[in-house]
């Protein structure tokens, strides 16, 4: 869900070309009102699945390290809100805090397990 949700951040930045140009974008297909709807949700139950796999006998001291993502996500998904609400886009700082969440999610993930 995390790369999912990156994805459709990331574009976000390419949508008025890949429309003008007519490419079949992921982004294209959805709209730009329904993605910039679907991606807080997407955030949420990427978060939500990480604290539920404890549950399924996923130790949580192996999980915790990915809620320190949790700022830049809360980040990104006000940087989108302003864009659908009509605010000027901040382009490096939405896809600094895309990769970012996803980056050191996946990160955190490997290294909690490599040192277990």
């Amino acid at each position: 869900m995390l790369a999912f949700y990156c994805f459709i951040a990331l574009g976000f930045e390419t949508f008025a070309r890949d429309r003008a140009l007519d490419r079949v974008t992921f982004l294209t297909r959805l709209g730009w009102e329904r993605a910039a709807a679907l991606h807080p949700l997407l955030i949420v139950f990427a978060y939500l699945a990480f604290m539920l796999t404890s549950l399924f006998g996923v130790a949580f001291s192996v999980i915790w390290p990915v809620f320190l993502t949790l700022p830049f996500a809360v980040l990104e998904v006000v940087l989108l809100r302003n864009v659908s609400l009509g605010a000027k886009p901040n382009w490096k700082l939405l896809r600094a805090s895309a990769l970012t969440v996803f980056g050191l999610a996946v990160y955190f993930l490997m290294f909690t397990l490599w040192l277990r």
